[in-house]
């Protein structure tokens, strides 16, 4: 007969012991849904705006929209605007005296 010592009956105890499998399977499980049905809401929301092309509807704000305005677009903008002086101004020259 083989006497088992402490740690080999803790080792088969954990071994043995299966409280909180359905918890790493229903993770698992979870992970995968979760991930399909992200897809399928990005597909939906593709074949949705496809739809939308092909019918001739303009989109949300359509007919509002202004052209795209990048940073620098919008310094260079607020550059000219500065610089330009105010309509009916004197030419103050380069150092601001008149």
């Amino acid at each position: 007969m083989v006497t088992q010592t402490p740690a080999s009956r803790l080792r088969l105890a954990f071994i043995r012991d299966d409280r909180g499998t359905a918890a790493l399977e229903f993770a698992a499980v979870a992970m995968i849904l979760v991930t399909i049905l992200g897809n399928a809401v990005d597909f939906g929301v593709y074949e949705y705006r496809t739809m939308q092309v092909q019918e001739g509807r303009p989109g949300r704000r359509a007919d509002r929209m202004e052209p795209l305005r990048t940073p620098v677009g919008a310094v260079r903008e607020r550059k000219e605007r500065q610089a330009a002086p105010p309509p009916g101004a004197r030419d103050a020259g380069p150092y601001g005296l008149s």
